[in-house]
Parts: structure tokens; C-alpha cells; sequence
């Protein structure tokens, strides 16, 4: 059942992703995290691969939304807050 859950949430994660959402970044992070547990409990080991793959997938996408949110010039605050 939990990989169904862990399925849909990931589906879920890349939808948010692709509308450029970091909560589907933190969610496919998350979702990782809960794939290795997964993996380890139920002993199947391939589900390892795909969290090393999509793993830092999702570490490089955070890293990178942080880095333009940093760089990115701060709001104007427009005429109506001028004296």
C-alpha cells in the first residue's frame, strides 16, 4: 500500500515541480527519504537506484530555486508607498 502512497505523492511532486512549486521539490525530497525506509523494510533494493537517481534530482533543484530567489532584485514597492 505505501508504495502506491509513495507513487501518487511522486506524480504529485512533479507536477508542483514542473509549475515551479518548491513544495514539490521538498515532497519528491521527502518522498525519497520514505522510499529507502521502504526499501530496506521490504528488501527490495532496486527501489535504491531510483532514489539515487531521483534523489539528488530533487537536491539539485532546491539548491538551484534557493539560488535564484537570492538573486532575484527585490520587489518595487510602487508609487502608492511613496511620499
Amino acid at each position: 500500500m505505501l508504495s502506491y502512497i509513495l507513487g501518487i505523492s511522486g506524480a504529485v511532486n512533479y507536477l508542483l515541480a514542473i509549475k515551479g512549486r518548491v513544495e514539490g521539490l521538498w515532497l519528491g525530497l521527502t518522498n525519497q527519504v520514505i522510499w529507502v525506509v521502504y526499501a530496506l523494510t521490504s528488501h527490495q533494493y532496486g527501489f535504491l537506484f531510483s532514489v539515487a537517481l531521483f534523489g539528488p534530482i530533487n537536491v539539485y533543484g532546491l539548491i538551484n530555486y534557493f539560488k535564484r530567489r537570492k538573486d532575484a532584485p527585490a520587489p518595487s514597492r510602487g508609487r502608492e508607498y511613496c511620499d
